[in-house]
């Protein structure tokens, strides 16, 4: 407290932010973990700016990360920005930020930058976001077949009911079901949010993957290769998509079939 601290004292990671719609700053100089301070660079002062868009911040309940989210920073020619970095002028006081910077004036000559666009990332997103989902699809699959003496006598038992009007939350809950899909259509959805109350511990609704929307953006599909006599081989796997959207196959290994 006081004079005791040097003026780089809170020159880090300093949540929470995001009042405005663009959020600014020095970039911090360390990240702290749990292994202990990561230190960017050794210099008693930052050189480099940071403009982040407010939709890629914190990540509250009522702000949602999916395919769907554009950032909303304007440089030049581009009105989708994620997030600017910049090296200022050298002449520039590190003390505080440059008003110019403040608001929002990124496309200068006197002043390197780089940007972050939602289609640099987007990719990245998704396949993080598909390896957590066929882990837990995959799991899911595992304890429901193993009652079966093989995986099509399985799947023919535990088809999603074609006459249930699911909602895309009940279509991602039903997957991740390990019972059979016996009961009527009513009965079996309360049954999947009573048994799916919790996803890894937490409230299902407040869970990153339902809390962000993603399992409105999940299409899974089964290879008919799957669904034929004595098939135990078949994987839920992560299709390449457009969007980052998140289509997953239940298919055998390197299978070029037809999905049902």
């Amino acid at each position: 407290t006081g004079k005791d601290r040097s003026q780089w004292h809170l020159d880090g990671p300093n949540p929470p932010c995001g009042r405005g719609a663009v959020q600014t700053g020095w970039l911090p100089r360390h990240v702290s973990g749990a292994s202990g301070r990561y230190h960017f660079h050794t210099r008693n002062k930052q050189r480099l700016l940071y403009a982040v868009s407010v939709n890629f911040i914190n990540n509250p309940l009522g702000r949602p990360v999916n395919p769907s989210t554009r950032g909303n920073i304007n440089v030049g020619q581009y009105n989708d920005v994620i997030a600017v970095l910049m090296a200022p002028p050298l002449e520039t006081n590190a003390d505080s930020i440059p008003a110019w910077f403040e608001s929002n004036q990124f496309d200068r000559s006197d002043a390197a930058y780089t940007l972050i666009r939602k289609s640099d990332i987007q990719d990245q997103l998704a396949q993080r976001a598909g390896a957590w989902l066929i882990s837990q699809l995959q799991q899911a699959l595992a304890t429901r077949c193993s009652r079966f003496s093989n995986l099509s006598a399985c799947l023919n038992e535990s088809k999603m009911h074609t006459d249930c009007d699911f909602s895309k939350q009940h279509q991602f809950m039903h997957w991740l079901y390990t019972e059979l899909t016996t009961d009527k259509c009513e009965t079996y959805i309360k049954k999947l949010e009573s048994e799916l109350s919790l996803l890894n511990g937490v409230p299902f609704k407040r869970h990153w993957f339902v809390r962000n929307g993603w399992h409105r953006f999940l299409t899974v599909t089964i290879n008919k290769a799957c669904i034929v006599a004595d098939t135990n081989d078949c994987k839920f796997q992560l299709a390449k998509s457009l969007k980052g959207e998140l289509l997953v196959i239940l298919q055998p290994p390197r299978a070029h079939g037809q999905e049902s």
